[in-house]
């Protein structure tokens, strides 16, 4: 359901052009860790022994857990910060779907 675009003050979109900011560098740093936690359950996999005294089913486990957390914190944490409205799969929407808050300072590409 898409609502009217909204105003909000130049003041109030800064402000939440930082709380996506933040957001967004959560998320990437999550996915940061997903896959540096995959890597390492191929590399014990690969070789067939313990990496960093740990065996592969801990670190298979381990990648599978995150990405599990990864996507539950996508789909639940990834919204506007004006209306809370859901942001789709893209680390960079140019604007919220849902009130039309421009989620991108002027520019920003």
């Amino acid at each position: 359901m898409h609502r009217t675009v909204t105003s909000y003050s130049a003041e109030d979109a800064t402000r939440f052009r930082t709380n996506l900011d933040r957001q967004r560098a959560f998320q990437f740093g999550g996915l940061v860790v997903v896959v540096c936690a995959a890597i390492l359950a191929l590399v014990a996999r690969a070789t067939g022994s313990e990496l960093l005294g740990l065996p592969f089913l801990f670190w298979g486990l381990l990648a599978a857990a995150l990405l599990i957390a990864k996507i539950l914190f996508l789909l639940i944490g990834w919204r506007c910060p004006a209306c809370r409205a859901r942001l789709g799969p893209t680390y960079t929407p140019r604007f919220c779907s849902d009130c039309g808050l421009e989620l991108r300072s002027p520019g920003q590409d």
